[in-house]
């Protein structure tokens, strides 16, 4: 900011003022421009037969609705859910990327279901052959 320093020596002009901004990377979203880009864990149960999870966006949370059938890895779109355009009307969008969540600790039986879910899957898989 020009003339916007300090006083000068013995009465001379005041100097510049320089501002120097560092912006800390959020935790959570990522921008890029006026979009925002998220990741979210979503229970395997949720991905396999549908459903609805709570998703956060940079103005608050809303509910996304996640069709059955959905792909680990999968993006959805969430319109004007970004930042607000400066320099015309409207907002940037968020791109949500679901993943399943895997499970770290599973008690005996957790563990004998999903072994049994995965020899039903196996036995489906075979039934295409």
């Amino acid at each position: 900011l020009s003339g916007k320093g300090e006083s000068g020596i013995y009465g001379g002009p005041t100097g510049d003022l320089f501002i120097r901004v560092r912006i800390q990377t959020h935790p959570f979203f990522k921008r890029d421009g006026y979009d925002v880009k998220s990741k979210e864990e979503v229970p395997l149960s949720v991905l396999a037969n549908g459903g609805s999870v709570d998703v956060r966006t940079p103005s608050g949370g809303v509910r996304l609705k996640i069709p059955a059938h959905t792909k680990s890895g999968t993006s959805f779109k969430l319109q004007d859910k970004g930042f607000e355009r400066l320099t015309s009307r409207g907002r940037g969008d968020q791109f949500v990327t679901v993943h399943a969540t895997v499970p770290t600790r599973l008690s005996a039986r957790q563990k004998k279901l999903l072994a049994e879910f995965e020899a039903s899957l196996s036995e489906q898989r075979k039934s295409w052959l």
